[in-house]
Order: C-alpha cells, then sequence, then structure tokens
C-alpha cells in the first residue's frame, strides 16, 4: 500500500510564518544532487576502497623455506600523491606443523614491505609443538608517491621443515585496500 501526503503549506513549529513546497522535489534525480569532487573532499575521507576476498578458499600451502608468493593479490591505482593506503589482511586459519612456524609478510609491487617503524615490515610469527591454527591479521598504510597502480600481495614461508598454510582449506581471507585522502 502506498500513502500520500498532500498539503499545500507548511507552517513553522513557532506559528511565524509558512513553508512553500509547490513543485519543489518534482524532477529531482540522483543526478541532481551535488557530488563531491576529489578536490573538495576534506582531510581523512575515504577516496576509493579495493577489496578481494575468498569465503571457502582452497588450501594456500608451502613448505618451502623462503618466502613464496600467496596468489591474493589487490591493486589499487592512488588519485594523488601523498594519500594514504590502508592494507588490511586476514586469514582467519592459518596451520603449521609440530615446532614448526610460518612467517608472513607483505610485499608491494613484488618488493618486500619495510615498514619496520610501526608494523615489524609486516612480520607475524607463531610457533610451539603440535599441529597449530591461528589466524593472521595484518594492518598497515603506506603513501602513495606517485599515480601509478600499487600491486599488493602477502608472501609468506615455512620456518623449519613440514608444510605451512597462509590459509587453510574451506576458511576464508581477506585483502583490502582503501585510500584515504590527505
Amino acid at each position: 500500500m502506498t500513502s500520500k501526503l498532500k498539503t499545500d503549506v507548511l507552517e513553522t513549529v513557532s506559528g511565524s510564518g509558512t513553508i512553500a513546497l509547490t513543485n519543489q522535489l518534482s524532477g529531482m534525480t540522483s543526478a541532481s544532487v551535488p557530488l563531491l569532487t576529489d578536490t573538495q573532499m576534506p582531510a581523512g575521507s575515504v577516496v576509493q576502497v579495493v577489496h578481494t576476498q575468498n569465503q571457502n578458499a582452497s588450501h594456500i600451502a608451502s613448505t618451502s623455506q623462503s618466502f613464496v608468493a600467496s596468489g591474493i593479490q589487490a591493486s589499487i591505482t592512488p588519485t594523488k600523491v601523498g594519500n594514504r593506503i590502508m592494507v588490511e589482511f586476514i586469514s582467519t586459519m592459518a596451520t603449521f606443523e609440530n615446532s614448526n612456524y610460518i612467517a608472513v609478510r607483505i610485499y608491494v609491487g613484488g618488493n618486500e614491505w619495510l615498514n619496520s617503524n610501526a608494523y615489524q615490515a609486516g612480520f607475524n610469527y607463531m610457533g610451539g609443538s603440535g599441529e597449530k591454527y591461528c589466524n593472521i591479521v595484518f594492518c598497515g598504510e603506506l603513501a602513495a608517491s606517485n599515480l601509478n597502480a600499487i600491486a599488493i600481495e602477502p608472501y609468506f614461508k615455512c620456518g623449519t621443515s613440514g608444510t605451512v598454510r597462509l590459509v587453510h582449506a574451506a576458511s576464508s581471507y581477506s585483502l583490502k585496500l582503501t585510500e584515504i585522502k590527505q
């Protein structure tokens, strides 16, 4: 059921005047609503978001003791030099065997991301004995130094011997890149 409200005059709460609405909204579309351009947006505004995820992933595993590419990739092209790119990577279930461990680093454009001041180069370390299951979370940011696309990919390695899984079968992962205006 659709309802309609019809009125010729609206009165202010104080009763001091009226508000005329004759055809004020007719013909209004989303195109008639003003949109902010990048230059009009205040600092801290979200400019764009790129997100890749898999809610029911297959194993992403390795026995290598050198860092290998995970195949989980996202790319963002900054709109302005100096804007911040927020990087969030989550693997809900990583596994490693026995006294082994898994090491994870985030690579930018195929090069190891060295941001040791805040995030220890994106390095997460888990160790112990017996089969281990854990999640991996990485949050970091970098400044856009040019307007070229920035490719982000987690790399991982096996600490000692055996198999590590950055992503366990039937679990999920997410890689999200967010450009923030500076």
